[in-house]
This record gives structure tokens, sequence and C-alpha cells, in this order.
């Protein structure tokens, strides 16, 4: 007898037929059972079919769900840290307010997700394919985006996320240069809005420390964006070009 228990030590599930953990959560995903809130640190999953699960708040902590199917799963407030990922596929998943500090996704597939507030902190999302996924609010301190797809990503209401944040970090606000737009700390604005600011808007975010700050680290800023902005234009004018396209 295998049982899923959650995190106060309730079952979830039990089943009498299946040999491992992976058969016993499959067996409870094909049954649509509700598995909030489960306990599944450390488990391993690899290949697992868990389309449309319900996952939500579950402890994944550490969990190896390499090469599993998560497409439209609700894992709302799970935790993730440290979780292996890699060539997972999570097509229109929901991970609103999930952790995956840490987390290694790899070549995993989030096209349409959810990731609204979710922690990514020193995630590792290289070579990964996030079109038109949701990141409103999303945390991606050190994470690692070498190569992944974001074509209509978007980072809040009509800020597009079409390529890897660029981020200045380790100063009194953590900075994110996105397309045209830029946030620092919790504000997000475009860039244009930024260059136009004085001391009186400024200082109206955060107090006479923050207009200290902006005219220490302004040039640096708007500097990055620049750099993105320019980089966004040549991408843009490769893919207008029928000689470019051709290379």
């Amino acid at each position: 007898m295998i049982q899923i228990k959650n995190r106060d030590r309730a079952v979830l599930y039990a089943s009498a037929t299946a040999a491992t953990l992976r058969d016993a959560v499959e067996e409870a995903v094909e049954k649509n059972i509700f598995l909030y809130r489960a306990s599944l640190d450390g488990a391993c999953l690899d290949g697992a079919n868990l389309n449309g699960a319900c996952l939500d708040g579950a402890n994944l902590n550490g969990a190896s769900l390499d090469r599993a199917r998560l497409n439209g799963a609700s894992l709302n407030c799970a935790s993730l840290d440290g979780a292996w990922l890699n060539g997972a596929s999570l097509n229109g998943a929901s991970l609103d307010g999930a952790c995956l500090d840490g987390a290694c996704l790899d070549r995993a597939r989030l096209n349409g997700a959810n990731l609204d507030g979710a922690s990514l902190n020193c995630a590792s999302l290289n070579c990964a394919s996030l079109n038109c996924a949701r990141l409103d609010g999303a945390s991606l301190n050190c994470a690692s985006l070498n190569c992944a797809r974001l074509d209509g990503a978007t980072y809040g209401d009509n800020v597009p996320c079409t390529q890897a944040p660029l981020q200045l970090l380790g100063s009194r606000y953590d900075v994110l240069v996105l397309d045209r737009h830029v946030k620092i700390g919790c504000e997000i604005h475009a860039t244009e809005e930024w260059r136009a600011y004085g001391q009186r808007q400024i200082e109206a975010m955060d107090g006479d420390d923050a207009w200290t700050w902006w005219q220490q680290y302004r040039d640096t800023i708007l500097a990055m964006a620049d750099a993105r902005r320019y980089r966004l234009l040549e991408m843009e004018g490769r893919e207008n070009d029928p000689d470019q396209r051709r290379q």
C-alpha cells in the first residue's frame, strides 16, 4: 500500500496496486484526486504523466520531475525549490506564487504558463520555452535564461518580456531591464518614463533615499535599457530582412 499524504500527514490517496510512488501519483491524477498540499519532497517522478494534476500548495522541494508531463497542471503556491524539471512539459500550467528557487528547468516547455508572482531566484531555464508565458511580478534574481524563448511573454499588463531580462543586483533595489520597461524594486515603468523622472517623482516612490540612489545608478540603468532596445531593434531588423532570414 502506497500512500500520498499532505503536509499535515493526512492521507490524500492510497493505492494497493501501485509499485512506486510515481505510479501512485499518476493513478491519483488519472482519478482526478485533488492533491492539495501533497508532501512529495524528494520524490522521483521522472517522466510521470501528470497532465491536469491539481497540486496546489504541494511540497515538491528537491523532487525529480525530469521529462514529466504537467501540461495544464495547477501548482499554485507549490514549493519546488531545488526541483529537477529538465525537459519537463508545463504548457499552460499555473504556477501562480510557486517557489522554484534553484530549480533546474533547462529545456522545459512553459508555453502559456502562468508564473505570476513565482519565485525563480537562481533557477536554471537555459533553452527553456516560455512563449506567451505570464511572468507578472516573478522574481528572477540570478536566474539563468540563456537561449530561452520568450516570444509573446509578458511581465505585467502589456509589458513585453521577449528576451531574457538584464539584471542589476546587490544594491538597495533589485533592477530588471525588460524589452522597453525597467522594474526597480516594486516600481515598473517604461524606460522613457524613467529617463524623464525628476527628483519629485522619484522621491514620491520611496522618499529622499530613493532620489540619492537614482542619482548614483541612473546612467548605468539607462545604458542597460538602451543596450536592450538596440538589441531588440537589431533582431527585429533581421526578422524583417529576407536576406538575413536565409542565412
